[in-house]
């Protein structure tokens, strides 16, 4: 009975296309890791992902393909995580990066350029190559917001204006 109820709480935080952290695993995590941190202490940043044009990869090469090129932008963004980092997916085509341990807002500025370059290299899909690029923006707490709703809406500003900017690579095969 306990690993029944161990399997249902992991299934109830984690998405099941990517292992990661879905939409109620990062609420739950992003309220720990504020909650175990004061202003006084330190700050914790949080970054929005989404991927640029991702409709057209379903539209050009179907859903299959782009269930699989959303699993590699999860490992991907897991392997660029530092070990304090807590990677998740909220859905579709947007991910989010928790940075625990964050001392000033360069780090974030860091985090923002590692995610971009995660996505420099082409996505292999068999015999088709996918390239595809990720808008990033970030929020540093206390600054940004001093809670959670405040924090995550800041990084969600902070991403659409990234994606304004444009100059994102289109998808190519």
């Amino acid at each position: 009975n306990g690993q029944l109820v161990d399997k249902l709480r992991h299934k109830a935080s984690h998405d099941g296309l990517t292992g990661l952290l879905n939409r109620v695993g990062f609420r739950q995590q992003i309220d720990r890791t504020l909650g175990s941190v004061s202003p006084e202490d330190g700050q914790v940043g949080l970054l929005f992902v989404d991927l640029d044009d991702f409709k057209h990869v379903n539209d050009a090469y179907g859903h299959e393909a782009g269930d699989e090129v959303i699993r590699k932008s999860a490992m991907r963004l897991d392997a660029i995580a530092r070990g304090s980092d807590q990677v998740a997916r909220l859905g579709g085509d947007e991910f989010a990066v928790i940075l625990a341990d964050v001392d000033e807002r360069d780090q974030v500025r860091a985090a923002e350029k590692r995610v971009r370059a995660a996505f420099l290299e082409p996505f292999e899909l068999g015999d088709v190559a996918v390239s595809i690029s990720a808008s990033v923006g970030g929020g540093i707490w206390p600054e940004d917001g001093r809670t959670v709703k405040e924090l995550v809406r800041h990084a969600d500003a902070a991403m659409y204006q990234d994606k304004a900017k444009g100059g994102h690579s289109p998808v190519a095969a």
